[in-house]
């Protein structure tokens, strides 16, 4: 996605959320209180409820908005001579610094940020680490009770085909709803179906095993954690398998 802001800016925004731009990267604050913790010096002159500074192709454009009878209004300065232009420096000083911005911001939107105690994070990892497995797993599975129920009755009918085939009893198309539906729908015989999901079967075995393997790995590793960083690392570091 493009940043909303191509080219170095400071924006503070009536509501409160700043922008600051470098022309290539972009953050976004959501509150001027976000803000003071990276800028605890900052502040609006008394009489500025926004404010808006642009450097475009080395002209400063200065758009700010001050409360007059309760009302806003807004007042404009573009100079060519940025060295003549309204907060110039202090906001310079601010568009230098977006990539650390950056990595501040990443820092305080991470789960494990500012957390009490280890156990809370591992609480929370057990919980991550759950939803990153699911999600794998749904690169290959639909989702729901229901389509739950399918696959089962889907297997069982290979099961019970192979079965019967080990036996060496008659194999009746009726014994096998589910395979005969879709043969019958495909035009394919019952045999062609059974063959096709006991293909996906055991696609299926080999990947869940798989992501399995790494789930249960990864939240031992977080229980024999001793601390929060350690915690975070193990999250981090996990490589699910590529379905």
């Amino acid at each position: 996605m493009p940043i909303e802001v191509p080219h170095p800016s400071f924006i503070h925004q009536p509501n409160g959320a700043i922008i600051v731009s470098d022309g290539t990267t972009e953050v976004i604050f959501k509150t001027v209180e976000e803000f003071l913790l990276d800028e605890p010096a900052y502040s609006l002159p008394d009489d500025m409820v926004a404010r808006n500074f642009e450097i475009r192709g080395g002209i400063v454009a200065v758009n700010n908005a001050r409360q007059s009878d309760g009302s806003t209004e807004f007042y404009s300065k573009k100079d060519g001579s940025v060295s003549q232009s309204e907060g110039d420096d202090e906001m310079r000083g601010y568009i230098a610094k977006v990539a650390d911005y950056a990595v501040t911001i990443a820092e305080r939107d991470h789960p494990f940020f500012d957390l009490p105690d280890v156990a809370t994070a591992q609480t929370i990892a057990d919980e991550i680490l759950a939803r990153q497995a699911e999600v794998v797993r749904q690169q290959f599975i639909t989702p729901g009770d229901g389509k739950t129920l399918v696959y089962i009755s889907k297997k069982e009918d290979v099961l019970r085909y192979r079965a019967t085939e080990t036996d060496g009893a008659d194999l009746v198309d009726a014994d096998y709803p589910w395979a005969t539906a879709r043969a019958d729908r495909l035009g394919v015989s019952v045999a062609d179906v059974i063959d096709e999901w006991e293909t996906k079967l055991g696609e299926f075995l080999a990947s869940g095993v798989a992501i399995e393997n790494v789930y249960e790995q990864a939240v031992d590793d977080v229980a024999a954690a001793t601390d929060i960083d350690a915690v975070k690392a193990i999250v981090d570091s996990v490589i699910w398998p590529v379905v």
